[in-house]
């Protein structure tokens, strides 16, 4: 399992993932219902506004599986 802390660390996942994959980012984007430009800026960290559903829709493509834990909150 790895810890995703910001959108830069989910973005870095994505991209490694799509690599992986052997996949584009237009093949991904094609595959998810995204423009490859937003793609693009999920996986260098820019995309913090991204619609959840989108973000799980790509994170399903790539057979990437989010699991949420609990932490004790911080102010």
């Amino acid at each position: 399992m790895i810890p995703i802390r910001d959108i830069a660390e989910l973005g870095g996942l994505v991209s490694q993932a799509r690599h992986d994959a052997g996949l584009t980012q237009e093949q991904l984007a094609t595959r998810v219902g995204v423009s490859r430009k937003w793609l693009g800026r999920l996986e260098n960290g820019q995309n913090s506004g991204a619609e959840f559903t989108l973000i799980a829709r790509t994170l399903r493509a790539l057979g990437i599986r989010l699991v949420a834990e609990a932490t004790e909150a911080t102010s």
